[in-house]
């Protein structure tokens, strides 16, 4: 008998609770099931809120059983606390045929929100229980200067921008002739924009004197600033003539033209690192305006950098020596340099002496010795992890050039 009696307090207990509103659904009972001759309560739930961060939105969802009675108001108290929303309006909001209601908020900003659905019934106030939702987005851009270069006359200034709202933004630049000249100078709006990668650039002159530039995003009336960057002008190794292997004397940009060393020239779409002797040799390799460009830290080794497909695949290498500048040696009316081609760690270039043209430091080698784990020509090139060597059996003699380049 005992048993039986704790039996329908605790099933009445646990009915009334979910009677008050359970936020994961909307399921009512009557909170005195064992006493037909007593009217049930009406019960007001308060569902999950829908949000939309990106689009600044949140949708409170309520639902109501009156119990046959009739609902003369529903809706929802709102706040950004639970006592602002006690003392908040009530928010009226229209019921369907089944007993639902919900109300849509614009605006909705970062942070906690407190929400509670009720009811009116014969002017007595129903209430659910207390939602809540949090939002975390960037509601202001996060502006990066993204690396940019002179090529052809042409400075191209690039920036990009994150952010989790949608919103309306304004990308531009700052630039100068002087770093300090930068965040005093007048905002110019992008004239390419890409709102779904949300990336822009500006093309401007190339005067041929420095340029420091700043990427920018205006978002009504306040501006949102990327670091100052200077536009990188990189020398152009391959100004006294094409080659496979070229040395490098010291830390700084570069670039190549993408030719053999019989000057043919090669096609590709993409340039990575392959393969290395040491830690950050070089970095930033990518291929620009027709070129191969990279940059070099000032410490010595080497490296290989290659040119790829559309698919990945490697469709030339060259080795960048990084070592000390080479000095030219005259004997009996022919120049000589003071040095064979480097050997890497990888054994993978051996080279024999020859003669100099045209003033440059050139040394003609025979074909490059591959090592034991050369990689197939088929292989696609990556920057998340070095290798120690590249395809370079691929022409019959490998040229190798000093860094006595011109800038581009």
């Amino acid at each position: 008998m005992k048993r039986h009696i704790w039996y329908h307090i605790v099933l009445t207990i646990f009915a009334a609770w979910c009677g008050t509103g359970c936020s994961e659904g909307y399921e009512y009972f009557n909170p005195n099931p064992g006493d037909e001759e007593q009217q049930a309560s009406p019960i007001v739930n308060t569902g999950k809120a829908s949000v939309d961060a990106a689009a600044g939105k949140a949708t409170l969802n309520g639902n109501c059983n009156a119990m046959g009675r009739t609902v003369s108001e529903a809706g929802f108290l709102y706040g950004r606390t639970a006592a602002e929303m006690m003392k908040s309006e009530r928010r009226v909001c229209p019921v369907d045929e089944e007993g639902r209601f919900s109300l849509t908020l614009s605006d909705v900003d970062n942070g906690d929100h407190y929400f509670r659905a009720y009811m009116v019934i014969d002017g007595k106030t129903y209430n659910g229980v207390t939602g809540w939702f949090e939002v975390k987005v960037a509601s202001v851009p996060e502006v990066t200067t993204e690396l940019s270069e002179a090529a052809g006359g042409v400075l191209t200034l690039k920036g990009s921008y994150k952010l989790d709202r949608d919103l309306s933004v304004e990308p531009g630049f700052r630039y100068a002739a002087t770093a300090d000249g930068v965040a005093s100078v007048q905002f110019v709006r992008a004239t390419q924009v890409d709102e779904a990668n949300k990336t822009f650039s500006l093309d401007i002159p190339d005067t041929g004197q420095p340029c420091f530039f700043q990427a920018v995003v205006r978002m009504s009336t306040d501006f949102y600033d990327g670091e100052v960057s200077e536009v990188i002008r990189p020398k152009d190794l391959s100004a006294a003539g094409v080659a496979n292997c070229y040395i490098v004397t010291e830390g700084g940009w570069y670039s190549i033209e993408p030719k053999r060393p019989d000057g043919t020239a090669v096609q590709g779409s993409a340039a990575d690192w392959v393969w290395s002797s040491g830690s950050g040799l070089v970095s930033g390799v990518h291929f620009s305006a027709g070129r191969i460009v990279f940059q070099t830290s000032g410490n010595a080794g080497n490296a290989g950098i290659a040119l790829t497909n559309d698919a990945g695949e490697i469709v030339w290498s060259w080795h960048i020596w990084m070592a000390q500048a080479p000095a030219e040696q005259t004997v009996n009316g022919r120049t000589f340099l003071d040095r064979k081609a480097p050997r890497s760690s990888t054994g993978l270039w051996s080279a024999r002496w020859a003669s100099t043209s045209s003033g440059a430091a050139k040394t003609r080698s025979s074909a490059p010795t591959a090592s034991r784990r050369t990689t197939p020509t088929n292989t696609k090139a990556s920057d998340s992890r070095p290798r120690e060597t590249t395809a370079s059996r691929r022409s019959s003699s490998t040229t190798t050039l000093s860094a006595k380049g011109s800038s581009s």
